[in-house]
């Protein structure tokens, strides 16, 4: 806090991984004393009652959430791991001790079709998500999907919005107007719309 700083980042695509990591973290923040908020992602499979409730209780403010589509069965192509369920039952459980929540959504993932992405934009808006991101699918080198599209030219490359992915059922530019219309969808409800506001009018989220 000397230096101005009083919220914190754990940037790791597992940091709940290991259960025991995340209850030993909240603990010692706890028993120390450390006044702080932080966010971090976590996986929502892994959540659980002891964890979430130590998240609270020292400090944790906001959960970043890779959802990807609540579409079983992409889901299930795409090796998540994660049924529809478990983002419901995740979701709720963040909510009940008062955490926010960000969802994350890749559109143009193995087995997209008009139809899940529809369901994905509705169930996302209807969702007790606080923040939503929807981005297109990017094949990074190194990923299966990047050996099947075999793009090279970078400068297609853009983090969630490039447009390289495509299907004859389902064009990438579809797949951008989707991910325009999703966020409207998302954030034109009044709740979230007063969380935006509040947080670019006070840069904080609680």
């Amino acid at each position: 806090r000397e230096q101005g700083i009083d919220t914190f980042l754990f940037l790791s695509d597992t940091f709940n991984g290991r259960k025991e990591f995340v209850k030993e973290l909240a603990a010692a923040i706890i028993s120390e004393g450390i006044d702080i908020q932080w966010i971090s992602n976590s996986r929502l499979d892994l959540l659980d009652e002891e964890s979430v409730s130590l998240m609270k209780k020292s400090g944790c403010v906001l959960v970043s959430l890779g959802i990807e589509t609540f579409e079983d069965e992409i889901l299930r192509k795409n090796k998540k791991f994660l049924r529809s369920e478990d983002i419901d039952s995740g979701i709720n459980l963040l909510k009940k001790y008062g955490i926010l929540t960000y969802g994350y959504f890749i559109f143009g993932l193995e087995g997209e079709t008009r139809s899940s992405v529809w369901k994905t934009i509705l169930k996302a808006a209807s969702s007790k998500l606080d923040f939503a991101i929807f981005y297109s699918l990017t094949p990074y080198p190194g990923t299966e999907y990047f050996e099947k599209y075999m793009n090279k030219n970078w400068g297609d490359y853009f983090h969630g919005i490039s447009s390289i992915v495509t299907y004859s059922h389902l064009s990438s530019l579809e797949i951008k107007i989707c991910r325009y219309l999703a966020l409207f969808l998302f954030y034109i409800r009044p709740r979230r719309l007063l969380l935006l506001a509040r947080y670019f009018l006070k840069g904080k989220l609680v």
